[in-house]
């Protein structure tokens, strides 16, 4: 028991320092797995979208995992750039003229293929700007064959990269028509304000009006068929060359005798138009000297009422002689007058 004592300390510090032996291997050991340890070198691409990308993406040479992403962010012309890391045992692949490729996946995601230059064998420098598939740069070298590119890769990657833009295309598509499909529902529903809601509720009135016109336009097109059909006929008769134009028109007709006879038919015209303006003339005159003998033709005949009123009171007395009759009845006053012609009641 003193022995076990006495050296226990010595149990102590060998079971510690197995222990820190054991945790420095284990984070070696880590490191290496993680590479804390390795030389990694930086460069710089660029993408027209994030789409897809993300900070820790693999970057692979035909399969083999040969660096990773660091970092991505969006520049000033609102295009991607992106940091990322070549491993140090692969660093020799990085040479001028290579080109990262980004495939996408339909189903999400995708991978970032390094495609390593074939004009030259010069190293790239760190830090150095490497052209990706979506730049005009990087499109020109994969389409001239500069970099190499398993054939295997070409259709699958050439597919997926047209899938993607059909994708999105087809996306916004269907977004912009359900939109439409909104309107128009609502609009047909009555519960919109807008242009089609409007246009609707005013095509609603014009139907209404049209409604209300179609009688009168019906009776309008029938006033129209029978001129229609009154024009026709004459339109026919005119045709006819054994007409009444033709007839009117030709040269041994009856117009061409009334118009083609030096005048005389006018002068005959003027003579009769004279005439009648002579005796209205005359009659106008008549007129005149009737409104000036009017008053004397009223007196005349005032005179001549009494003349008949006297000639009818001799002969009462006559037929009323006492030596015959009875006498001259007594005389009833009766006022006749007369004023103006114009006075008079007919």
């Amino acid at each position: 028991m003193k022995f076990g004592f006495r050296h226990a300390d010595k149990f102590v510090g060998l079971f510690v320092l197995i222990a820190t032996l054991f945790v420095a291997a284990s984070v070696v050991v880590t490191g290496v797995n993680k590479r804390w340890f390795a030389r990694d070198y930086e460069y710089v691409t660029r993408f027209n979208s994030a789409e897809g990308l993300s900070v820790g993406m693999e970057v692979k040479l035909r399969g083999f995992e040969i660096g990773k992403v660091e970092k991505i962010t969006l520049n000033d012309r609102n295009q991607v750039d992106m940091t990322l890391v070549i491993y140090d045992t692969y660093i020799h692949k990085a040479v001028a003229g290579s080109v990262i490729e980004f495939a996408a996946n339909p189903l999400g995601g995708g991978k970032l293929n390094f495609y390593p230059g074939t004009s030259s064998e010069e190293m790239i420098p760190e830090f150095s700007f490497i052209p990706s598939n979506q730049t005009e740069q990087g499109k020109k070298m994969i389409a001239a064959g500069l970099v190499d590119r398993p054939k295997g890769e070409d259709p699958i990657s050439a597919i997926m990269g047209n899938i993607e833009p059909i994708l999105t295309d087809v996306d916004q598509l269907i977004l912009t028509l359900t939109g439409i499909l909104k309107q128009v529902d609502s609009a047909l529903a009555g519960n919109q304000s807008g242009p089609v809601g409007g246009m609707l509720v005013n095509l609603e009135d014009a139907t209404g009006e049209i409604t209300n016109i179609l009688p009168v336009v019906e009776g309008v097109m029938q006033e129209v068929q029978s001129m229609t059909v009154s024009l026709a006929l004459l339109m026919k008769q005119l045709e006819d060359p054994t007409g009444l134009v033709p007839t009117l028109l030709d040269p041994s007709g009856s117009l061409d005798t009334i118009l083609n006879d030096d005048n005389v038919l006018f002068d005959q015209l003027n003579a009769i138009l004279t005439e009648i303006y002579t005796s209205l003339a005359n009659l106008a005159v008549m007129t005149g000297d009737l409104k000036g003998l009017t008053p004397e033709l009223n007196t005349l005949l005032d005179d001549a009422s009494g003349a008949i009123r006297e000639g009818e009171k001799v002969l009462e007395g006559l037929s009323n002689n006492p030596l015959l009759r009875k006498g001259i009845s007594e005389e009833v006053d009766a006022s006749y007058q007369h004023g103006t012609l114009r006075d008079e009641e007919f």
